[in-house]
């Protein structure tokens, strides 16, 4: 076998199992974004086309692979450099990279929206009455009373535990 034929075999075969290691981590991605979406309540448009970037980039990994295969059986050489096999692995990558940046803008965009409560130290009760205020009191070693009156005010009433 002569040297430039080993050289085209072996770039054949790094140039597949990178196509196959993004097929792999776009597969992952899609777990990710539908995971993520069946347990948030409020799931953006942006999740959507990110989930539909990794199947189309999937699709295009798994075309690259087959078209590798066909163009070792059709020419009968390993030599992968072709114009068609250049552009399918360009569009699979660029898909996969588009749709993690997708990814990470509604990741970003989940955390600068969500609300965040306020922090304390122990353990405390939260209540989020209806006009969206929040009430918290720490029960540390507490016992807790909680009597809402007909007004909806909230009123704790807090003994320490007697040992």
């Amino acid at each position: 076998m002569a040297n430039n034929e080993q050289h085209h075999r072996d770039s054949c075969l790094y140039s597949v199992e990178i196509a196959k290691q993004f097929i792999a981590l776009a597969i992952g991605g899609v777990a990710f974004v539908v995971a993520t979406a069946i347990a948030s309540t409020n799931v953006p448009n942006t999740f959507f086309w990110s989930a539909t970037l990794f199947v189309v980039s999937i699709g295009f990994g798994l075309g690259y692979v087959m078209s590798v295969i066909a163009h070792i059986n059709k020419a009968e050489n390993y030599d992968v450099y072709t114009v068609q096999l250049k552009f399918i692995a360009a569009i699979q990558m660029l898909t996969f990279f588009a749709s993690v940046v997708l990814l990470v803008y509604v990741v970003l965009w989940k955390l600068n929206n969500n609300a965040k409560l306020p922090s304390v130290n122990g353990p405390t009760i939260s209540v989020i009455s209806g006009n969206n205020t929040l009430t918290q009191q720490q029960v540390s070693n507490k016992d807790v009373e909680i009597t809402i009156n007909t007004q909806g005010e909230i009123n704790f009433k807090t003994t320490i535990k007697k040992p």
